[in-house]
């Protein structure tokens, strides 16, 4: 048997999320889940009862096996087919990167959240029944927050999709399994701290070369590794996370663009404005009219999402 998502409730306006039980009752049971917008999108499945697989296409061979109880995170394809075993139940929440941005806020741990959210971690929860039961009342409060929006559902919504995310940051640093490896750990641990460097200094302009000192490594040396593991030099990272962070305070907020240009460490509107637009094609002024239209519409931004850095 094949179905989507089993309803179309009521979406958030701030980005798309879809959330519901699983079930399978007396026969195994296949779906699909999609958003329906183009852009990133991120799936918490959490097994509490029997097994499951992660395929992407009809390949029941392949994948990733999945035995309750267990957590699963994962970027999402619209290709990726869920198979769910007779009897095996759990919950899911899918949602785009803007309630992820949302969700993983602006401090010093964000780094570290973006990091968990853009890996695919499945972590076996026999011995967690705390974070089990957690999550549990999580996913169950998602998904009534979704289907019957009210006075403050965005919110709550944001918080517990934190949680979960708390919770699988937790368990991965104290040896949980998890579906990625990487082969050079040393760099990983650079590229995690210039992360953590980033997160916390990028309002304060420093140049690539003091987050190198910082570091106890060379520009070169710095330069190398974020172009080797991300394809981008350090100077472009830093760069981007401005923009993002100049995209929602002119999408979310009321400040002027003076306000915005102090809070990101530029001179003046003036320089504030020529950096966004080298970058965005459109000064600032503009891209927030055009902003506040596309909400208005329900509309996702054109430009590149919060995961697209670092």
């Amino acid at each position: 048997m094949h179905f989507s998502s089993p309803s179309s409730p009521p979406l958030s306006p701030v980005a798309l999320i879809r959330a519901d039980r699983l079930t399978s009752a007396l026969h195994d049971r296949t779906f699909s889940l999609d958003l329906p917008r183009a852009g990133a999108s991120y799936c918490a499945v959490l097994l509490t009862a029997g097994t499951a697989r992660l395929t992407e296409g009809d390949l029941p061979g392949d994948g990733l096996e999945l035995a309750a109880p267990c957590l699963l995170w994962t970027p999402w394809n619209s290709g990726y087919l869920f198979r769910l075993t007779a009897g095996a139940t759990g919950a899911y929440v899918l949602l785009g990167d803007e309630v992820l941005a949302l969700a993983v806020g602006h401090n010093a741990e964000s780094a570290e959240l973006t990091q968990i959210a853009r890996s695919t971690l499945m972590l076996v929860l026999g011995d967690e029944r705390t974070v089990l039961n957690e999550c549990v009342t999580a996913l169950d409060v998602i998904r009534r927050e979704q289907q019957q929006p009210d006075i403050g559902s965005e919110s709550l919504i944001e918080g517990h999709v934190r949680g979960i995310l708390v919770h699988l940051w937790r368990l991965s640093a104290a040896g949980g399994f998890s579906t990625t490896r990487d082969e050079d750990p040393s760099a990983a641990r650079t590229l995690q701290r210039f992360r953590q460097l980033l997160e916390v200094n990028f309002r304060n302009r420093w140049p690539i070369a003091r987050y190198a000192e910082t570091l106890g490594m060379s520009s070169d040396r710095l330069h190398d590794i974020c172009q080797r593991k991300l394809g981008k030099p350090p100077r472009q990272l830093v760069q981007e996370r401005q923009m993002h962070e100049a995209r929602l305070m002119l999408e979310r907020t009321t400040l002027t663009l003076e306000q915005i240009a102090g809070a990101l460490g530029f001179c003046d509107s003036a320089q504030f404005s020529r950096f966004f637009a080298t970058r965005a094609g459109l000064p600032p002024g503009r891209y927030r009219k055009e902003a506040t239209a596309r909400r208005e519409r329900h509309e996702s931004s054109p430009l590149p999402g919060y995961t697209d850095w670092p």
